[in-house]
């Protein structure tokens, strides 16, 4: 089992849909973190909701390690685990081909031995044509926007709720 989730946009502590999380609320929050290998988080335009996505390879040009917080899941029963986990493929649209849940080596922060790098889960946009409101902006479109290395307060002020969406 895979003993950690990365979050690092709209799930995040504070952020827009972090009231979304009640199973991943019982996981233990480890601290802040970033991605071990260097990565893509761009931010799909205001027509497409300002949605943050972390890019599934590295053959889209430059990137950065990405930060965001870990959360302990190893601490949950295999149920609560299981439970999170569906919830969480539901919620990020796993099914509909928008992101795939994949696994990934972060660093927590201030940590620097080989040793405090941990395989967590977090999700990437999909290869999958996803909704129709998303498949003009593929993994090659979006590869072209301006890449962070952190989804910021400011830019979530721009995100769109599921909610809120015309489609």
């Amino acid at each position: 089992m895979v003993p950690y989730l990365f979050l690092y946009g709209t799930l995040k502590q504070g952020f827009p849909n972090a009231s979304s999380l009640p199973l991943c609320l019982h996981a233990q929050f480890c601290g802040n973190a970033s991605t071990e290998k260097p990565m893509r988080l761009v931010l799909s335009p205001q027509s497409a909701y300002s949605i943050p996505f972390l890019l599934p390879d590295e053959k889209h040009g430059s990137r950065t390690q990405v930060r965001g917080e870990v959360y302990f899941l190893a601490g949950l029963s295999k149920s609560e685990v299981d439970s999170t986990l569906k919830f969480l493929d539901e919620f990020e649209a796993v099914q509909n081909g928008l992101y795939d849940r994949v696994e990934i080596d972060v660093r927590l922060e201030n940590q620097e031995s080989k040793s405090d790098v941990h395989k967590a889960w977090t999700y990437v946009r999909s290869y999958n044509d996803g909704p129709e409101w998303i498949r003009e902006w593929n993994v090659s479109k979006l590869a072209k926007l301006e890449y962070f290395s952190e989804y910021s307060k400011e830019q979530s002020q721009l995100y769109v709720p599921r909610n809120q969406r015309n489609s």
